[in-house]
């Protein structure tokens, strides 16, 4: 196979970069409204898992389809996630305006709560990309996922943390923070969080086929209230498995 061949790694290189492009640009756009940004977010997740798996296909249908099945759940716990980090602000805003001086031993827990939710949030939007579960059911997973799997957690954190100081310190990379600034960084913590889904898949349902046990937004078994009771009867396995990982990582 030589070097500049179709299928060759330059091309295919070339390819992965113009869709994770597209998918940045895509998410960037669903991201706009605000409130529709933890939908987004979580679609983009599930799309650069398609990524690595070879299944890319139509970007935006993909896209479209994931962010209309993850809309409802995901835009309920972005609120509840939004409500945290603004309680957060506030409290450290009225103690910085207290009129005494604000010892930095009081802004430790503020900041430790803060990374907290951060990295919490890191692992629960492509839990919820990747699973069928209950609001409640993902929460508990995600933070079993938190804790259980906390070297990883702490290596995509680095990830997030690094594209957006870089952003800071050279503003000169702004357009590039535009084209490619959210979905790089989901495509490599996708890396991490993986292998962590396969083993998740192993522990809860043995040999079965991946694409019958995990979906984003859609019940394979159908709508309403089946997907509904499934995502219920799927918990319980999930949260077994996600407990399974503290004693392995």
């Amino acid at each position: 196979m030589k070097l500049f061949d179709i299928d060759g790694p330059v091309m295919r290189g070339l390819s992965l970069v113009s869709d994770l492009v597209m998918l940045n640009l895509i998410t960037l756009l669903f991201c706009l409204p605000v409130i529709t940004a933890g939908a987004s977010l979580t679609s983009m997740h599930a799309m650069v898992m398609k990524f690595h798996t070879g299944d890319t296909g139509h970007i935006f249908r993909n896209f479209w389809k994931e962010f209309k099945g993850n809309l409802k759940k995901s835009t309920v716990i972005w609120i509840f996630v939004l409500v945290i980090i603004v309680l957060l602000f506030i409290d450290l805003e009225l103690l910085k305006n207290s009129g005494s001086v604000l010892p930095t031993q009081m802004k430790i827990p503020f900041y430790a709560l803060a990374f907290f939710v951060f990295i919490f949030y890191l692992n629960l939007m492509p839990y919820m990309a990747k699973f069928e579960n209950t609001i409640r059911g993902s929460l508990k997973n995600a933070l079993l996922l938190t804790i259980g799997a906390f070297p990883r957690t702490i290596g995509m954190a680095l990830i997030v943390i690094a594209a957006i100081l870089a952003v800071f310190l050279y503003p000169i990379l702004v357009p590039v923070y535009v084209a490619l600034g959210l979905s790089v960084p989901a495509y490599l913590c996708a890396y991490l969080y993986m292998p962590i889904f396969r083993k998740i898949n192993k522990n809860a349902f043995g040999d079965a086929p991946e694409e019958e046990t995990t979906e984003s937004g859609e019940s394979p078994n159908g709508s309403g209230e089946s997907a509904e009771n499934e995502a219920e009867a799927g918990s319980d396995q999930n949260t077994a498995a996600c407990e399974d990982l503290s004693g392995t990582e």
